[in-house]
């Protein structure tokens, strides 16, 4: 199963090209609206139906106190070592689990040692 994907600027190369090598559908906002603010990745993720991938623990934090409104589901990814090998392999394992689930998601947190998703209904 394939995910439409909108990577947030932050995100790294090596788990832009995992997830695109896994099949995914991926597109990386450094490669057309470089400097995007939270906002603004959003919106571009509800426009082009894509569940936005960021490292912005603001953006999540934004969302759940109801300051920002996400128009689609947002993956956030809380890892203390963004050169740690395992970092793209468990974002890929993780987006391809909920995918294969078939649940729309509206909001999950991708860590080290565990996975948390909130679900729709």
């Amino acid at each position: 199963p394939e995910m439409r994907i909108l990577d947030d600027e932050d995100m790294s190369r090596s788990v832009v090209e995992s997830l695109r090598s896994s099949g995914h559908d991926v597109l990386w906002v450094r490669d057309f609206a470089r400097g995007a603010d939270d906002e603004e990745v959003l919106r571009l993720g509800g426009e082009y139906q894509r569940a936005v991938l960021t490292f912005d623990k603001g953006m999540g934090r934004a969302i759940f106190v109801g300051k920002l409104r996400a128009a689609t589901s947002v993956v956030l990814v809380r890892w203390p070592d963004r050169s740690d090998d395992r970092l793209a392999a468990t974002v890929v394992r993780a987006i391809s689990e909920v995918e294969a689930s078939n649940k729309p998601f509206s909001f999950m947190v991708i860590e080290p040692d565990r996975l948390r998703t909130v679900y729709l209904h």
